[in-house]
């Protein structure tokens, strides 16, 4: 087998590739129910309902953690497989060192996207990517409670789909005899199908994220370097991107307020227009001017 993945050397039973097979059923489902259209007609049913952004999140992190447990279920149930081989050992200084530096790096890019994203909203440019965009704004919270739920959901997906999808299925296609290419692409294929409700490009941006994040995989040997840069990648498109477009949004809106003169003290000030609404999740759908547009900022 190549030394790129010398860890993962499985020996896997009838019953547990049957059980494995199911499983990964289970986001190719979810990708053909899925798409763009029937994503918006969830949402637009949910914004009329008392905090149904809550429950939408709610809901996603329940589901991800019975993926979870089904996959280390698996793990624990089958004799020729560990979780050394799914990458769940202990994680050295090294690796620890490696793990900070990429959370950093990929939370600089996040936000280095949004100020450029930002900027060029601001001076009319187009910002490619807007279709994606305007399926990742959707999701944006706005109170309190969603923010919560938000951090929640976004640990939840950043630990499930990295113990199912690199951890699980590498180990798995490595133990069927895959080659080392395929044991590496074809999982990130189907991660990336699984965001299929992010329109065509989200599926082929999160198949590049599901490669990036098998490269820290393979560079520490270790699942924990992915799972903390993936949760955290989340959690800054959720939480901390929404903020900064809004808040380079208001300074904008703020600059192009008119002002009274300043040789004329006794000159009176010109009116202020009102601040613009906030809009609820079914009037974002039907205003294409009120979303932030940033292909960087979409959650994986």
């Amino acid at each position: 087998m190549s030394a790129v993945l010398t860890w993962i050397d499985p020996e896997l039973a009838g019953p547990d590739l049957v059980l494995l097979g199911v499983l990964t059923l289970v986001p190719i489902v979810v990708a053909i129910r899925t798409g763009p259209r029937q994503y918006r007609r969830i949402l637009e049913q949910l914004a009329g309902r008392p905090n149904g952004l809550v429950r939408l999140m709610r809901r996603g992190a329940v589901v991800t953690w019975l993926l979870t447990f089904a996959a280390l279920a698996i793990v624990g149930g089958a004799p020729g497989l560990t979780l050394t081989h799914v990458g769940l050992a202990g994680l050295d200084a090294a690796g620890a060192a490696l793990t900070v530096l990429a959370v950093l790096g990929f939370a600089g890019v996040q936000l280095g996207g949004a100020f450029q994203a930002a900027r060029r909203r601001a001076a009319g440019g187009r910002v490619r990517g807007e279709a994606l965009q305007r399926q990742v704004a959707l999701l944006y919270p706005r109170t309190a409670r969603e923010r919560a739920w938000a951090a929640v959901l976004s640990v939840s997906v950043g630990v499930g789909e990295e113990v199912f999808f690199r951890g699980l299925l590498i180990a798995a296609a490595v133990g069927v005899g895959l080659p080392v290419w395929a044991a590496i692409v074809l999982p990130a294929v189907l991660f990336g199908l699984q965001h299929r409700y992010q329109t065509w490009r989200g599926v082929v941006f999160s198949t590049v994220f599901g490669l990036l994040m098998t490269l820290l995989y393979a560079a520490t040997e270790r699942l924990w370097t992915p799972i903390a840069v993936h949760a955290a990648w989340d959690l800054m498109a959720l939480l901390v991107v929404p903020r900064v477009l809004a808040a380079h949004e208001a300074t904008a809106s703020d600059g192009l307020r008119p002002r009274p003169a300043v040789l004329d003290p006794t000159a009176a000030a010109a009116p202020v227009p009102a601040d613009p609404p906030v809009l609820s999740a079914a009037e974002t759908l039907a205003s294409p001017a009120g979303l932030p547009r940033l292909r960087s900022a979409a959650p994986e």
